[in-house]
């Protein structure tokens, strides 16, 4: 008969090897959403581990993870060397901390290209020029700022604290772009206007983006799905996105508190405020329907608005509605100019209350507490020299 604790020892075995036990591609593909330092160390685990990673289909790489450049050039040549002749789907470089020489950053672009790589995730200021000669990008996610349409085959762009050319339209070029990200990007100089087209784009994606200095003009026929994350309601002008299906608009209001009052103000612009409290209302209504006259072709449209207290969240869903054929669209800038006022002194009065609330919670030390505390503070008495006056 087996003795229970063999038993045990057995199941145990089975369940801590469950990983191993799944396909091969699988397995891969796992390794994959590794950064590759760490999916390279799990050839330690067993035998079966030992060239796992050798079949991954993205390669990321990391700076900071190593302690200087020549070890980081010497397990990117380990790597290189040793994986298998596959077709490379990914590549991505982190040198947000440290540099990257030229040596190793034409090492890791002459293998990605010569493997057909299709997507670059990246946050390097200088790109290899071998790069702009490739034909072959699908996907670039980039905090640097160049000519993107010499990637003819570009379907996907997410730029990251670029400053845009005013003078150029920068996406016209991009005959294949479908989606296009703006994070946190600016154009320099701008009061006017600034055009962004893509013939082909379906979604946008636009997040603190030009705030409140000149008016966004967005060319894109095919655009389906366009989402705005922004601290103010920017101006827009949409009319020929003739395909515009659904507008997700998510506002960031400023929040500033002092000691003894909350007093909401709107940053309408980087440097001043509207102090009074009638204005920053009328300054945001006209703005809110400034914003909705230039999506009234939108066919379904959201709005929120997100407050922050401190390390509270409050979130707020304001309008979310389906534009039938017989609403009048002009009435749609005033209507949610209104409703969004309204809910937004809802929630700053909520803020208000929640803010009473907490201060009236806090529970005062006991009077032991006190005494004990100031007993640390002043010496006692007979410790005390007494001061003689001077003659």
């Amino acid at each position: 008969m087996e003795r229970p604790c063999k038993k045990v020892k057995i199941i145990d075995e089975i369940q801590s090897d469950w990983l191993s036990n799944l396909p091969d591609h699988i397995i891969h593909h796992i390794l994959s959403l590794m950064d590759t330092k760490f999916a390279v160390g799990t050839c330690v685990l067993s035998k079966n581990w030992r060239y796992y990673w050798t079949n991954i289909h993205t390669l990321s790489f990391c700076r900071s993870s190593f302690v200087d450049s020549q070890v980081f050039y010497d397990f990117i040549t380990h790597v290189l060397h040793h994986r298998n002749h596959l077709k490379l789907l990914k590549l991505e470089i982190d040198c947000s901390k440290s540099a990257i020489s030229d040596k190793i950053t034409s090492l890791v672009f002459e293998y990605a290209i010569s493997h057909g790589f299709e997507e670059l995730d990246t946050n390097m200021i200088y790109l290899p020029k071998t790069l702009f000669r490739y034909k072959s990008l699908k996907t670039l996610k980039t905090v640097c700022y160049f000519k993107y349409s010499c990637f003819a085959t570009l379907t996907t762009l997410e730029l990251y604290y670029v400053m845009l050319d005013p003078k150029k339209d920068t996406f016209a070029g991009c005959l294949n772009l479908q989606n296009l990200q703006l994070i946190q990007c600016d154009v320099e100089g701008v009061s006017g206007v600034y055009n962004i087209s893509a013939p082909r784009l379906l979604t946008l994606q636009i997040s603190d983006f030009l705030p409140s200095r000149g008016r966004i003009v967005i060319k894109a026929p095919r655009l389906k799905f366009f989402t705005l994350n922004a601290i103010n309601p920017p101006r827009l002008s949409m009319d020929r996105c003739r395909s515009l299906e659904k507008v997700n608009v998510h506002l960031f209001p400023f929040m500033d508190y002092d000691d003894n009052t909350i007093f909401n103000k709107f940053s309408f612009n980087h440097m001043a405020y509207y102090d009074d409290k009638a204005m920053q209302y009328y300054v945001f209504r006209m703005r809110m329907i400034a914003m909705c006259r230039g999506i009234s072709r939108v066919k379904s449209l959201t709005l929120s608005l997100n407050l922050s207290h401190q390390e509270t969240w409050k979130e707020k869903l304001v309008f979310a509605f389906h534009m039938d054929e017989d609403f009048d669209r002009k009435k749609l800038g005033r209507a949610v100019a209104e409703i969004a006022s309204e809910e937004l002194s809802d929630l700053q009065k909520r803020l208000l209350e929640d803010s009473r609330s907490a201060v009236a919670e806090k529970e005062l030390p006991s009077i032991e507490e006190q005494i004990l505390e100031m007993k640390k503070i002043v010496p006692p008495l007979w410790k005390m020299k007494a001061k003689t006056p001077r003659s």
